[in-house]
């Protein structure tokens, strides 16, 4: 399935995920979320959240996220309108520097066992990604999945992991700076 990628919604929404996505760096000790942007909602610049790199919770992210892959292409093949978003998750490394981020990538089609994706957002710690570079990235590599439809967030662990850390005056302002309206149940 192809998404349209250059829509005015797809492009405002996925900025507001991407500049404010949880992306991990790994470090020898642990691993950091970042969180970029600022949005005309809230006064956040760039946070940076350690997580443990063997912390259990965030780990099962990504195992929930694996098993439930097949309702997430459920989700893109029933979905075709353009007021949707798709992407993905996974560890990208600069192979001079050794550095690993863990970034949001936006679909750009389903292969069954795997999905083409493209780099949406930059990270200084990845200059051999920049905006647009395609990737082919097979089940086994993802970490996360998030499906948008009408501010509806299917899927997105990590995001519901750090969200439910927050306060109550904190998540409402996380949401209304991703454009979460709300969250679906998450699949069994």
């Amino acid at each position: 399935m192809d998404i349209k990628k250059h829509t005015t919604v797809i492009f405002l929404l996925a900025i507001g995920l991407f500049s404010f996505g949880l992306v991990a760096e790994e470090k020898e000790a642990e691993a950091t979320t970042i969180f970029q942007g600022k949005s005309e909602f809230t006064n956040v610049g760039t946070m940076f959240i350690p997580i443990k790199k063997q912390d259990k919770r965030y780990l099962q992210t990504a195992i929930s996220a694996r098993k439930t892959l097949s309702q997430f292409r459920s989700l893109l093949n029933k979905t075709k309108e353009k007021q949707s978003a798709a992407m993905i998750k996974v560890w990208l490394k600069n192979p001079k520097t050794n550095d690993k981020v863990e970034m949001w990538l936006r679909i750009i089609n389903d292969k069954n066992n795997s999905f083409h994706a493209e780099v949406f957002d930059e990270h200084p710690k990845l200059k051999n990604y920049r905006r647009g570079h395609k990737l082919h990235v097979p089940n086994s590599k993802i970490s996360d999945w998030v499906f948008v439809k009408d501010g509806m967030f299917y899927g997105a662990y990590s995001y519901r992991l750090h969200r439910a850390k927050l306060t109550t005056v904190e998540k409402k302002q996380f949401d209304l700076y991703i454009g979460a309206k709300s969250y679906a149940p998450l699949p069994k």
